[in-house]
This record gives C-alpha cells, sequence and structure tokens, in this order.
C-alpha cells in the first residue's frame, strides 16, 4: 500500500510538471493599441479616384489647369496646402494658440492639410460645410483661377471629409485582422485603437460590414477618435487618453504597444513610455507585426500559421 501512495505520488508530480511545461513562459498581460488607416485598413485609391473625381476631371486637369502634367500630384497637394491655411487663417477660433504653434512645428514632418483635417475640424465641420468654405476662400483670394484645377480640389476634399465615400473605399488588411482575432481571445491582453478618423467617417465605416469585421473586436469604450477626441496624433494630448485608460485597467505606459504607419506618431508616443512598432504596410509587415508580438510574448509562438505542404 505505501509502493502504491509513493507510486502515485510520482506520477501526480511528473504529470503536474509536463503541464507546467506546456504553459507559455513568456506570456505577459498588455494593452495592444491599433491605428486604422493603413494599418487595420488600406483604401482602393485608385478605384475612388476614377469613380469620384472622373478620368474626364483627371484630364482635363492634366490638359486644362495650366500645370505642368507630369507635376500632378505635386500641384493639387500645394494647392490642398493653400486651401486649408486659408481656412484656418480665416478662422482663428478652429485652435487655441499652443495647436497652431504645435501645428506649424509638426508640419516638417507632415503636410499641413493632413495635421489640420483631422480632431477639431472635422468634429466640426461637415464634409459639405468645408467644400463650401474653402470654395468660397478659394475664389475670393483667386487661388484656383483655372476652373479644371477648382474642380479637382473640390472633387479630393470631398473624398477627403465625406465619410461615406471613404468608407466605400475601404477594406481590412487581412494579416492585422487575423492577428487582432487571435490577440481578442487572449483575456490577458486588452486592444485599444487611437486613430485619426474623423467623427463622420468612423461612424460610416462602422456601419459598414467591413469596418464591423475588424471593429467589432474592440470594446467601444476603447475605440479613440480623432473626431471625438478633439485633438489627434502626434500631438501630445492625444496620448493621455490610452494612458489614463490603461492605468485604470493596471497598466503603466511600458505595458502599452503602439502600431503606427507613420514615424511622427510612433515617436510621439515613445516620448510617453510607449512601445512603438512602424508598420510599414502588409507586404513588408504583414509577417514582421506577428513577429514582433511573438518576440513581446504578446503572441505565442504556436499562432504562426502554418503554410501548405
Amino acid at each position: 500500500m505505501k509502493r502504491f501512495t509513493v507510486l502515485t505520488s510520482k506520477i501526480t508530480l511528473y504529470l503536474l510538471f509536463c503541464f507546467s511545461l506546456s504553459l507559455p513562459t513568456n506570456s505577459v498581460s498588455k494593452v495592444i493599441v491599433f491605428d486604422l488607416g493603413d494599418v487595420c485598413f488600406s483604401y482602393r485609391k485608385i478605384q475612388m479616384g476614377i469613380e469620384q473625381i472622373g478620368m474626364k476631371a483627371g484630364l482635363g486637369y492634366l490638359l486644362f489647369s495650366g500645370n505642368n502634367p507630369l507635376r500632378a500630384k505635386e500641384n493639387i497637394i500645394h494647392a490642398l496646402e493653400k486651401s486649408f491655411k486659408l481656412f484656418v487663417n480665416a478662422q482663428p477660433h478652429l485652435f487655441t494658440e499652443n495647436e497652431q504653434k504645435e501645428h506649424m512645428a509638426l508640419s516638417t514632418t507632415q503636410p499641413y492639410w493632413k495635421l489640420v483635417l483631422h480632431g477639431h475640424m472635422v468634429g466640426k465641420y461637415t464634409g459639405e460645410e468645408v467644400i463650401a468654405i474653402t470654395s468660397k476662400l478659394a475664389k475670393d483670394n483667386n487661388l484656383f483661377p483655372k476652373s479644371a484645377e477648382r474642380y479637382m480640389v473640390k472633387r479630393i476634399i470631398n473624398c477627403i471629409f465625406n465619410g461615406s465615400v471613404l468608407a466605400r473605399y475601404t477594406q481590412p488588411i487581412e494579416s492585422t485582422r487575423e492577428i487582432i482575432q487571435e490577440l481578442s481571445q487572449q483575456e490577458e491582453h486588452t486592444l485599444f485603437i487611437l486613430s485619426n478618423y474623423g467623427k463622420d467617417a468612423f461612424e460610416s465605416l462602422s456601419q459598414t460590414s467591413h469596418g464591423q469585421s475588424v471593429l467589432n473586436y474592440f470594446d467601444p469604450n476603447y475605440r479613440f477618435i480623432s473626431g471625438f477626441l478633439g485633438t489627434k496624433k502626434p500631438m501630445l494630448d492625444t496620448y493621455n487618453p490610452i494612458i489614463e485608460e490603461a492605468r485604470r485597467l493596471g497598466h503603466e505606459p511600458d505595458d502599452i504597444i503602439f502600431i503606427d504607419d507613420l514615424h511622427c506618431n510612433i515617436a510621439q508616443a515613445e516620448n510617453h513610455g510607449i512601445t512603438g512598432y512602424h508598420y510599414a504596410g502588409e507586404k513588408a509587415c504583414g509577417t514582421k507585426l506577428r513577429e514582433f508580438l511573438q518576440e513581446k510574448g504578446v503572441l505565442p509562438e504556436s499562432s504562426l500559421s502554418k503554410k501548405p505542404l
């Protein structure tokens, strides 16, 4: 009987040892924060351009705007810069003095029009209002004397600010969606969104099936969107809500992993003590993002999709 008891004890210890080996040794609790545009979703830009701007308008701009056709993209972006600077200068109440200074400092890292179209601006104006205001300002200042150029800028602004148009040409990045799905099944991790989406664009995306296929993995309380926050990356204040919420959940900034496609956004997050990962597109980072998360102990090695033989 005594021998049987000893044998049973040894078998039990052996089974416990085997079970301990099967447990992940590097699993850690993290808050993983995803940007949306060009991280979770991509855009069918060529199709949007053809259908929303039109081949006729595009050719008209190239032929009749008076600009060098080979520099069409550069000229259009320059036109957007002038439009939005007029917009902001005509409405000084739109941004505080500190925000205006920060815009000017950040304009060396990304176009000024991208800085001002998110957050406050998108939260306060509809696409139609932005088009109407910029069109009037352009006319009053004789900004675009050629009708082809005026029409092109107007159509591009509509694509940017009309949330339903943008949502129509948005599609999930499948490799990122798969990773988010796997992370959502691990109770120790929490998923956040931190995006410069405007209110209208985000609401439109949320109503589509392709939008829901990604967004439904995120708790509505953990979706931090510029159009609702009233600020945008890479402005410092934008990161405070995710840090505060992470701390409420028992995490410090060094427990947060932030995935974004812009270096300036990541650099600002790292200034807060957050770990950043630069997502440079699905082709370059589809597998690398998974490997990075495995190195951080967020995804187990076994989650790596097996290639067919």
